[in-house]
């Protein structure tokens, strides 16, 4: 089983890189919306579409503008939102006419503050669980039988993360890594991941392959990731259009 990486930027779109998105097609499950969401068109295997949302920022929902292309170029029948309240407000606030040209067309689920683990129509558990940055956001877990993906954003992770106990034992994990060592607190201060705090993540929780991503627009992509595989020497850089195992 693969997920696909239609977009793995930070912040905004750039020539090679769009903004965060990936998705599982056997499984109908796309994580995050942004400027990538597009690329899944020619991806789609299944007539329910599950997107689970981080959080409400730009980078991560802008590609919502183009949701319904979904219904006209492939035989989607159903796209599920899976949330939380503020996100899917906010999402309701914005990508509506006259910003788009008609109201998006999907199916809202959101979070419920006692049910942290759901269960899919194609059995794919989901557990969700908050991490720590400037809004409301979330990390998540799926497993469909022996295959497990970890998928976190827009945090601060490292050593001590009290979200960590989620992803141990993962096969696969993506994770944002945002800034290089040495800007660990300007990392920690904007609500994003540095090199040194996702060495100290993988090492605790026992991840020995892990895709970086939300790139940081203005480089050090290559830096980064060199320090990374010093240490887990399982760690790739998510590339647009790229697919990886799990």
């Amino acid at each position: 089983m693969n997920v696909h990486c239609l977009g793995g930027g930070g912040y905004y779109a750039t020539d090679d890189t769009h903004t965060v998105c990936f998705m599982i097609p056997e499984l109908g499950i796309i994580i995050d919306a942004g400027s990538g969401l597009f690329r899944a068109i020619d991806l789609v295997k299944t007539d329910d579409i599950h997107l689970f949302l981080t959080h409400a920022h730009s980078d991560h929902t802008c590609g919502l503008a183009y949701l319904n292309l979904f219904y006209k170029k492939t035989n989607v029948k159903n796209i599920y939102i899976h949330a939380s309240e503020f996100t899917l407000s906010t999402i309701n606030n914005i990508y509506k006419p006259p910003l788009i040209g008609s109201p998006l067309k999907f199916h809202p689920v959101a979070f419920q503050n006692e049910e942290k683990v759901i269960t899919l129509a194609n059995g794919t558990i989901v557990r969700r669980f908050p991490v720590n940055h400037s809004i409301e956001c979330y990390g998540y877990r799926f497993e469909n039988g022996s295959h497990t993906l970890g998928f976190i954003t827009d945090t601060s992770s490292d050593e001590n993360s009290e979200y960590l106990e989620n992803i141990v034992g993962v096969n696969f994990l993506i994770h944002e890594c945002y800034l290089p060592s040495g800007s660990d607190e300007k990392a920690r201060a904007s609500g994003h991941t540095s090199s040194l705090g996702l060495l100290g993540f993988c090492k605790k929780a026992g991840i020995s392959k892990v895709w970086l991503m939300h790139h940081n627009p203005s480089g050090n992509r290559e830096k980064i990731l060199s320090e990374v595989k010093k240490e887990v020497h399982g760690a790739e850089s998510a590339i647009d259009k790229a697919f990886h195992d799990f």
